[in-house]
């Protein structure tokens, strides 16, 4: 390159001819010269990138819980399970005497529930309240330095299921789970096989069927049952979408 300039500078302000040939010969020389002194990187072989896809198998049950408390009362809580066809197999409601806010009373109950359904052996669920704070806070979308522990249990506790979520729903459609958190303040403990009785027909002299927590079997049995069939229907889901890919 320094040939060029030079012979540049001396057409320039010498009037004398550049020589095209020479010149040539000299930018060959430059580049076979920087070409050695710079030997080629080697270039990274390219990734296929692999997306990374969410489940496509919908939770098997859903389970809606509600939580309610009072300055001067206990807190209580309703929760309801229902299997894939949207039935009812399982009404709870318990009673503490505690006191807590409305915001750590629905945290504790999307804990309960989650602790429930790994001791009935469920691995396909979602966990359905009416409480948008506690859901975003477990689902680590805001946080609240009240229930920050606690969230960070229901997330523990999410690592022992399969397919679960926590997700936000309206007050209407947890209304079956609000309405067996009034009944925990009349009843207390109780869990009943399928559909509970309404608070307001409820009547002292217990002209409904219930079964005490210690006497759980024939809740067991119903789950077994619906586990068997949500099964089924997990394989079924799981060889349509094997087929679909294929």
């Amino acid at each position: 390159m320094t040939g060029f300039w030079n012979g540049r500078n001396a057409t320039v302000f010498n009037g004398i001819k550049l020589d095209p040939g020479r010149l040539a010969l000299d930018v060959t020389s430059f580049v076979h010269d920087f070409n050695e002194a710079n030997p080629p990187r080697c270039r990274r072989a390219p990734v296929a990138h692999v997306s990374i896809q969410p489940s496509l198998v919908t939770p098997i049950f859903s389970l809606f819980v509600d939580a309610g408390c009072s300055m001067s009362g206990p807190i209580v809580w309703g929760l309801v399970l229902r299997n894939s066809d949207g039935e009812t197999i399982l009404s709870v409601c318990k009673r503490e005497e505690i006191s807590v806010d409305p915001l750590m009373a629905e945290t504790l109950g999307v804990r309960w529930a989650l602790q429930l359904v790994i001791d009935q052996g469920i691995n396909s669920v979602s966990i359905h309240s009416d409480a948008a704070n506690v859901v975003n806070c477990i689902n680590r979308k805001s946080s609240f330095a009240a229930i920050n522990l606690i969230a960070e249990d229901c997330r523990n506790l999410m690592t022992c299921l399969a397919n679960v979520c926590v997700l936000f729903v309206s007050r209407t459609q947890n209304s079956d789970a609000h309405n067996l958190a009034s009944l925990a303040r009349i009843m207390g403990n109780r869990t009943w096989q399928g559909v509970s009785p309404h608070p307001s027909g409820f009547s002292v002299s217990a002209d409904f069927s219930y079964f005490e927590p210690e006497t759980e079997q024939p809740i067991l049995d119903v789950l077994a049952r619906s586990r068997q069939k949500s099964g089924e229907l997990l394989t079924s889901s799981r060889q349509s979408l094997l087929g679909e890919s294929g």
